[in-house]
């Protein structure tokens, strides 16, 4: 599986790496949205979710002030904001039979199955 490293925000850990196969997804996805990086970022957000714990959320949507932007091979970008971004340093977004993101910051799931808490 061919990864993507990008942005270093702590002591050299990517902030996300992007496999090939999400990455491949993420464009389709633009291509059907008719738009492209300039128009059509991809915001991963953390939230709150059930039992206390976290959740991620991922759409569509412009820039902010403050937010963290990972252009990938020059024609995805993912916006990530600066609350979130500590919590999701390291992580890894996927695409089998939907997104996934596997967080190296992730202590345990909540007991509905639905969200994880962090060490972040």
């Amino acid at each position: 599986m061919e990864e993507s490293s990008v942005k270093k925000i702590d002591k050299g850990t990517p902030l996300l790496t992007v496999t090939d196969t999400a990455a491949n997804q993420i464009r389709q996805l633009q291509q059907n949205f008719g738009g492209g990086p300039e128009t059509q970022s991809i915001r991963i957000r953390v939230k709150k979710n059930c039992c206390s714990s976290m959740a991620y959320e991922m759409k569509f949507e412009g820039r902010g002030p403050g937010d963290h932007v990972i252009k990938i091979k020059d024609d995805i970008c993912i916006v990530i904001d600066s609350e979130s971004a500590p919590v999701l340093e390291g992580a890894l977004i996927d695409f089998e039979d939907g997104f996934h993101i596997r967080n190296p910051n992730k202590r345990k799931g909540c007991g509905c199955g639905r969200s994880e808490s962090s060490e972040n």
